[in-house]
């Protein structure tokens, strides 16, 4: 995955406009992106595809920074330090979710039929994190646009900036949906009963 060679030659060949109006993208509907947008990504997404191991580090980083409840997750939740970057299976988790990052964009034109699909069973896949809250998917969002930020300097400008939050929160907002429909499946298997007006969930063993 990531940005293909096709995707890449395409975006040197298109000049992207950085003059739209902020109040003009807020009135997107979600998941359809307009083809100056999808040119300063794909543009902009260059810069991070050749390093995707790298960043993807750097994000999460940053998560486990601001939220380090976040790492208790992990099976690398206690190593520390520098030999966090050297851990074969944080690396792996990190360049991993940088795929994800550059799937979406290789398919940013498609993304309701190529893409939803596999973000929605992605975000089903959190549910067998213990302890994992839907909350967390807004954590990477946000660590997302401070590296991203950090990475891309002056180039981050605010409409840059939009586009890509645009991006972030249809990744991550398909994923929580994904990460209900998984809770919403496993309550529909436990029987419900009414107790003093309460209503109480149990599994049949």
């Amino acid at each position: 995955m990531g940005c293909s060679s096709s995707l890449i030659g395409r975006s040197r060949q298109q000049k992207c406009s950085t003059s739209h109006s902020v109040s003009s993208y807020s009135k997107r509907k979600r998941h359809q992106f307009d083809e100056n947008q999808i040119c300063i990504i794909k543009k902009t997404w260059r810069h991070f595809a050749g390093d995707m191991s790298r960043v993807g580090c750097k994000v999460f980083l940053q998560i486990f920074l601001l939220h380090p409840s976040v790492k208790q997750l992990f099976p690398f939740r206690y190593v520390k330090g520098d030999a966090l970057l050297q851990d074969p299976s944080f690396k792996a988790h990190a360049f991993r979710f940088m795929q994800a990052v550059g799937a979406a964009i290789d398919n940013i034109d498609n993304l309701d039929e190529a893409l939803v699909p596999l973000l929605l069973g992605l975000g089903k896949q959190h549910t067998t994190f213990m302890d994992f809250k839907e909350e967390y998917f807004n954590y990477f969002s946000d660590s997302m646009m401070a590296i991203w930020k950090d990475e891309l300097k002056s180039k981050f400008d605010e409409v840059t900036s939009l586009t890509w939050r645009l991006l972030f929160t249809c990744i991550m907002d398909t994923m929580q949906e994904g990460f209900r429909q998984a809770q919403q499946e496993k309550h529909s298997d436990k029987p419900v009963v009414e107790r003093n007006g309460k209503t109480i969930e149990f599994n049949v063993v």
